[in-house]
């Protein structure tokens, strides 16, 4: 399998050039706009070429990540102040 970036270029990969973004879209589908109280709406589905599969987390799951990061955000301030 070819590699989109060579290694120098992945280390220096540090700006979304349209070229690059490219690299990781299979398509764009975009849906026929609606009008919904006066104002256009239209759904759009990006599909990944599966470079780095990412998993969206449940609500609960996101809720909880959350939570973790309140709590962490929380004890971080109370080590700064006091």
């Amino acid at each position: 399998m070819n590699e989109p970036f060579s290694d120098a270029e992945k280390e220096e990969f540090s700006e979304e050039t349209p070229e690059a973004v490219h690299e990781f879209m299979e398509k764009i589908v975009a849906s026929k706009p609606e009008y919904i109280d006066g104002k256009r709406h239209q759904n759009l589905k990006i599909y990944y070429n599966g470079v780095g599969i990412v998993r969206e987390p449940s609500p609960e799951e996101l809720e909880e990540l959350f939570q973790e990061h309140i709590q962490d955000r929380t004890a971080n301030q109370k080590i700064k102040t006091a």
